[in-house]
């Protein structure tokens, strides 16, 4: 749709820096496992998916080697490492795959 209306990179992501306030702090606050699964994520718009907070935290605590992991506690089936997604970085993948489907517009 940037590329229909003449937006540059630049400015798809000044757009979604400036106007999408609580989607960019969701998107900071959210962290996906291995497989692409939600492990915890501060959104109030997704109640009960991902691990609670404590749950998270602890879980990142023994990741760093500080202590075991409670018998039965992954009842999920999480796979490490849990990683931040970056918008801008996905947005500019998929403006540069598009921009050279309709032309090399970029």
């Amino acid at each position: 749709m940037a590329l229909g209306l003449g937006l540059t990179l630049a400015e798809l992501q000044a757009i979604y820096r400036t106007q999408f306030g609580v989607l960019r702090d969701n998107d900071l606050n959210t962290w996906f496992d291995r497989n692409g699964r939600i492990a915890f994520t501060g959104s109030k718009g997704l109640p009960g998916i991902g691990l609670a907070r404590r749950d998270f935290e602890t879980w990142q605590r023994h990741r760093a080697g500080e202590g075991a992991l409670p018998l039965g506690f992954d009842k999920r089936n999480l796979e490490p490492p849990f990683e931040l997604r970056d918008r801008e970085d996905d947005m500019r993948i998929a403006y540069e795959f598009f921009a050279q489907k309709l032309g090399g517009r970029t």
